[in-house]
């Protein structure tokens, strides 16, 4: 029964998004009628095998395609940020092999029992909404999540144990800075973790924003991270992060400390910027959303005089919760190592380092 709702679960969805009618497909399953069909995707009729492999033929997909547990086979979507020099295929090509991590999350976690948060919370931002409402919605965000007073230390612990949202960092593809993955009731953030800690922490912020509005907005599936051609939601999203980094209450506290911020002085932004662990750029404009400088004099600002450059180590390779579900699977039998090392598309050494990098003891002799 399981295999069964599996199979045409992926058949239907396959067969809309290829806008194939039910009587096509039909005959080229060797079916009778469209009626055939119709009973199978709506739960009262078996496929048989011969039907199953003429639609994996018409469709050219690998018979695995509809019954593979480490296939996405179309559930999941998918918002990628990139550089404008980031090639589409390439992306499409990432997309495959993050897919596979992915699934494999889910389906070790049903084999383990292990729930998910269904129940991520919506934010109330829309597309008409004003550049001010996100920064707000960002500053409240943090103060319900209790990120402290500077957000960026807590927010990838919060987001992973507290939401239960899965954050991968990965070697993406050049150009590729982040992505957000909604598969049913599992939340990704994936981000490259090649890129420096600030990027980082304002993606990760950023990525957050989509998941917490994805139902009133859906992101696009590829969005370009150049300023000019940012869509309206992107920009939501840059505002939302960067009120949820910098808070209008952490601000002033810093300002107590420290003083008022000058605009012809670059080193107090600087400064700032590195004690919220946020770009100097970053730091510019939230201070120039909340009045304390105009465009223009914002505009005046040089940003390489208020780059920071703060101490960094790369991220391990995926992360723990994923690792151990891993090694879950080769302990109990659920996974060979080879099969392992496949998914992930790295040697057998490789993978005795990834657990190692997580200080677990890796499952396996070499």
């Amino acid at each position: 029964m399981g295999m069964q709702l599996t199979i045409r679960k992926r058949l239907l969805r396959l067969r809309e998004a290829r806008k194939v009618s039910q009587e096509d497909l039909s005959k080229e399953m060797g079916m009778n009628n469209r009626q055939s069909l119709a009973e199978f995707e709506s739960g009262n009729r078996a496929i048989q095998p011969q039907e199953l492999l003429a639609a994996a033929r018409f469709f050219g997909v690998a018979h695995s395609y509809f019954t593979d547990p480490l296939e996405l086979a179309g559930e999941a979507s998918f918002s990628w940020r990139k550089s404008s020099q980031c090639e589409v295929s390439a992306i499409n090509a990432f997309e495959q092999k993050a897919g596979k991590w992915i699934a494999t999350y889910r389906y070790l976690g049903k084999l383990m029992n292990a729930s998910v948060n269904s129940s991520l919370t919506q934010i109330d931002i829309r597309k008409d909404s004003t550049f001010e409402e996100a920064y707000l919605e960002g500053s409240n965000v943090a103060n319900a999540l209790e990120l402290g007073d500077v957000p960026a230390h807590k927010l990838l612990s919060v987001l992973n144990e507290k939401l239960d949202i899965l954050i991968l960092h990965t070697d993406a593809v050049q150009g590729i800075s982040g992505a957000a993955c909604k598969l049913g009731p599992l939340n990704t953030i994936m981000i490259n973790r090649n890129e420096v800690l600030v990027r980082r922490n304002f993606d990760l912020a950023h990525e957050f924003f989509h998941l917490l509005t994805w139902e009133r907005m859906q992101p696009e599936h590829i969005e370009d991270s150049n300023p000019s051609k940012k869509a309206k939601v992107e920009q939501l999203a840059d505002a939302f992060a960067s009120g949820l980094l910098m808070p209008e209450s952490s601000i002033l506290k810093y300002i107590q400390v420290k003083g008022m911020p000058q605009k012809d002085n670059p080193i107090w932004i600087k400064e700032a910027a590195a004690h919220f662990k946020v770009s100097g750029q970053a730091m510019k404009w939230r201070l120039k959303s909340l009045g304390y400088f105009s465009p223009l004099e914002a505009n005046k600002i040089d940003d390489s005089a208020c780059k920071t450059e703060l101490p960094d180590e790369k991220p391990n390779f995926l992360s723990d919760a994923f690792v151990r579900r891993l090694g879950w699977a080769i302990e109990n039998g659920e996974m060979s190592v080879r099969k392992v090392a496949d998914i992930l598309q790295i040697t057998i050494d490789d993978l005795e380092s990834l657990f190692s990098s997580y200080q677990l003891i890796a499952p396996f002799d070499l």
